[in-house]
């Protein structure tokens, strides 16, 4: 459960208000199909509409794909779609049944054609994935909140298979479902309460993610506790005026802010603590940026005096291995403790207190193209003032914090150039003001988390990986311990995309939580 403190330029939300789950809509939302449900709307209503002003001497208006859509079809049933948009043309059919055929001039007819056609271009254009949304719920499903989607379409289970989205809700009500309970569809509040339901819910601890007018209209008469729009600056006050409380353009928007990356400790522990239950922690921390702050000149971050006593704390409880991009000589002198692992260089060389060692095989055939490149680059270098080429074992970081900005093009080109000529062997990574050369092999600060779990002795269902990072390299370590069922834990980043489910403010933030673990 997650307390939401949010406000941006327009809306402000009531503190203490309590949400446990999110409902999201599918079209505009998690997939980019309403182009498709746009384009078979259009079609079945352009046919008709030439059909019938032929037939009665009238002039033939089209189906206006942008104003049309919006108004009357977008997040509808087949049915009301069909009802509303020919209500606007002062246009009456007989209602019909489920199953009256495509060429029957009913509204069940119409609606029948309309689903066989948008079938038929799923099927030839497939499923255009919005990969940001997918983001966002896997991080809050993984911050221990549940998600449920409410679609008018029938075929939005046929659409999360073909987009292998199947089990990212722990409820889906479509259409058919819909029809089966007899429920009226949106902006009937029915679909909403009854997800609510099926939520085990009460609807004011629910937040929707809706991208039409009616589903905004339903989610507010079921009572949602906040209701977002997905819309551009034309549609914000319009979506406003029906009952969005806050109206973004990605939901990303939502991911860098505080709504569920909680970024005081206080206000998210508690689920820590219950994740925890039973399990047996392993914990995974980088160093600059997590247990030091990021400074302009990397040799000069020493450890805390603090947060080396509330390391050897912990460390006498749980596993602790430390994943940083620096060399592991260098991290592990730093640290100055025989009780944790290290890796170093993003995880290509990882050692252990019981003497293990292990250098990944592959990155150390390529120790003379990094050779090469960390010379020619300290000899182009040179002149530059404020650069600083960090050579790491199997890697090279340019750091240029302290380069004045008119110079980091020429680093940037510069960099790209080396890597070009070093090509396969070198890719190149980002970081925090800096840029960084590794071997192109297939391994990361995941591959090396992943390596550590299965050498630790502890069955595999008990073991939960909490991982803590700030830097972009991070990502590959946050994404395998979310995979696990695990925590992932990003101090402070501006980054727009980030798999990590909750969020600390910085260094002292970090040494909050360790310090509570330590004492837990």
């Amino acid at each position: 459960m997650l307390t939401l403190r949010l406000s941006d330029n327009n809306t402000s939300f009531d503190e203490g208000k309590l949400i446990e789950a999110c409902v999201f809509d599918l079209d505009g939302v998690v997939t980019r199909t309403q182009k498709l449900h746009c384009q078979a709307w259009k079609s079945i209503f352009d046919d008709y509409l030439k059909s019938r002003t032929a037939r009665h001497n009238k002039s033939f208006i089209p189906f206006d794909a942008e104003k049309d859509y919006w108004l009357h079809v977008d997040g509808r049933s087949p049915v009301e779609g069909v009802k509303r948009f020919l209500t606007s043309r002062s246009m009456i059919l007989p209602e019909g049944n489920e199953n009256d055929s495509v060429e029957q001039e009913t509204v069940q007819g119409l609606a029948n054609k309309k689903d066989e056609l948008f079938r038929m271009l799923l099927e030839r254009d497939g499923v255009e994935v919005i990969e940001t949304t997918v983001v966002f719920i896997r991080s809050i499903r993984a911050a221990g909140l549940k998600s449920a989607l409410v679609s008018s379409s029938r075929n939005a289970r046929q659409v999360l298979d073909k987009a292998g989205l199947t089990g990212l809700f722990d409820v889906c009500i479509d259409g058919v479902e819909a029809e089966v309970q007899r429920l009226h569809g949106k902006p009937s509040p029915d679909v909403y309460r009854y997800a609510a339901k099926k939520l085990n819910l009460e609807p004011i601890r629910l937040l929707t993610i809706e991208g039409t007018l009616s589903g905004i209209e339903s989610a507010k008469s079921a009572g949602y506790g906040l209701i977002v729009a997905i819309g551009g600056d034309g549609k914000r006050s319009v979506l406003i005026q029906h009952g969005a409380d806050m109206v973004i353009t990605d939901l990303m928007e939502l991911h860098r802010s505080d709504l569920f990356r909680q970024s005081g400790v206080n206000q998210y522990f508690s689920i820590i603590v219950r994740r925890l239950e039973n399990k047996a922690p392993a914990i995974f921390l980088d160093y600059d940026g997590a247990l030091r702050p990021m400074i302009a000149r990397p040799e000069m971050a020493l450890l805390d005096i603090t947060m080396r006593e509330t390391l050897d704390r912990l460390s006498k409880k749980v596993f602790i291995g430390i994943i940083s991009s620096r060399d592991l000589y260098d991290v592990a002198d730093l640290m100055g403790s025989d009780n944790l692992v290290y890796t170093g260089s993003h995880g290509l060389d990882i050692a252990e207190p019981n003497g293990i060692r292990m250098e990944c095989p592959e990155a150390i055939e390529h120790l003379p193209i990094l050779d090469w490149a960390e010379r020619r680059l300290r000899r182009q270098l040179a002149t530059v003032e404020g650069v600083i080429v960090e050579r790491k074992r199997f890697s090279i970081a340019v750091h240029y914090r302290l380069v004045s900005s008119e110079n980091v093009n020429a680093i940037d080109n510069l960099v790209a150039r080396v890597i070009e000529m070093a090509l396969p062997a070198l890719r190149r990574t980002g970081g925090k003001k800096t840029f960084e050369i590794r071997p192109a092999v297939e391994w990361d600060k995941g591959k090396a988390l992943l390596w550590l779990l299965k050498t630790l002795d502890v069955n595999s269902s008990r073991l939960l990986p909490f991982c803590i990072g700030g830097d972009e390299a991070d990502e590959d370590a946050f994404d395998v311990s979310q995979g696990k069922n695990g925590i992932g834990v990003i101090v402070f980043s501006v980054s727009s995309l980030t798999t990590a489910c909750f969020r600390l403010n910085d260094v002292a933030d970090v040494k909050t939580v360790l310090d509570r673990l330590a004492n837990y």
